[in-house]
């Protein structure tokens, strides 16, 4: 179990040497969109990367059993934000806490440099956070994910997506359920050259009870098979939200002889990735039982994929 965690954590996270849950946990209500927004975005890509891998569909109880190796690179960009820090100050003469913001420049995003930022502000002023957290450093976030794909009844066929692993003491649960229709049995449709099919999924993907992501996708797509070679083509539309939920402690002013007191915050928000369209290209190469596809998919990030299965139609 512990080399299963361990594979895990570093297709998911590459070689990253700190806890992403830890990481957001450091993030205070004002910059956790900013700051996460990177991983919101490559997690809706990367669900939908080569969901789809031929408009061909199963005849009943035919299937294929795929793994499906996904990765995007982290634009540089995506690694840094600007926004505007929560900060403090106690009125020596009533007591009182008097809060402002303060403006933090090109600091690390999720996916930037591992070093934090110190929040500068003015003498007896404290920031929310006084430290904001660094980047897991990571140039690309890999992917991994095994799939089902079973025929059903007129040119349908249903697609299912399961993964529970451990995770630095949490759990970590991956599931999605998908169909595809077939569409060349269809009046106008019949009489083209390629084949065309249309699908839809919805897919969670969640660590523990801190982050939950929930994604709902569309893709068309279009493939022809030459000899062992499938080429495919496709257009999607997704929509991505993810539900944090974590306690955030920071440090705030108080009287003497105090001087300090820790305040424990209950974060609960969503937010929407931004990803909303994207491009395949893909060709498959078809052995036998045995097939392997790869694609390119120009979405927010760009995005690659390597699919290995069986299929038995």
């Amino acid at each position: 179990m512990k080399r299963l965690e361990l594979f895990f954590l570093i297709i998911c996270f590459g070689f990253a040497q700190e806890n992403p849950v830890d990481k957001i946990k450091q993030a205070s209500e004002e910059i956790l969109k900013s700051y996460t927004q990177p991983l919101i975005n490559t997690f809706g890509i990367l669900t939908n990367t080569s969901l789809f891998h031929s408009a061909y569909s199963h005849k009943i109880l035919g299937f294929d059993l795929s793994l499906k190796l996904s990765y995007s690179p982290i634009p540089q960009k995506a690694k840094f934000f600007s926004d505007s820090v929560l900060a403090c100050s106690l009125n020596p003469n009533t007591g009182e806490l008097n809060y402002f913001k303060v403006y933090v420049e090109s600091t690390p995003t999720i996916f930037g440099p591992s070093t934090p930022t110190t929040v500068a502000v003015p003498p007896n002023v404290v920031a929310i956070p006084k430290v904001l957290p660094g980047g897991l450093n990571l140039p690309g976030l890999p992917y991994i994910m095994p799939q089902l794909n079973i025929g059903l009844i007129l040119g349908s066929e249903l697609t299912l997506r399961y993964i529970p692993l451990p995770f630095k003491g949490v759990s970590v649960l991956i599931y999605g359920v998908g169909l595809k229709e077939n569409l060349n049995q269809f009046g106008p449709f019949k009489k083209l050259p390629v084949k065309l099919a249309l699908g839809g999924a919805y897919q969670v993907f969640s660590i523990g009870e801190i982050v939950k992501s929930s994604n709902l996708s569309f893709q068309a797509i279009a493939s022809k098979r030459l000899l062992i070679f499938e080429p495919t083509v496709g257009l999607g539309y997704e929509k991505t939200k993810v539900n944090f939920n974590y306690q955030f402690k920071y440090k705030v002013p108080a009287p003497p002889p105090v001087n300090e007191k820790e305040v424990t915050e209950e974060i609960k928000v969503s937010f929407n990735g931004e990803n909303k369209f994207r491009v395949h290209l893909g060709c498959a190469l078809r052995l036998g039982f045995i097939f392997l596809h790869l694609s390119y998919e120009k979405s927010l990030y760009d995005a690659f994929s390597l699919t290995s299965g069986i299929t038995i139609r």
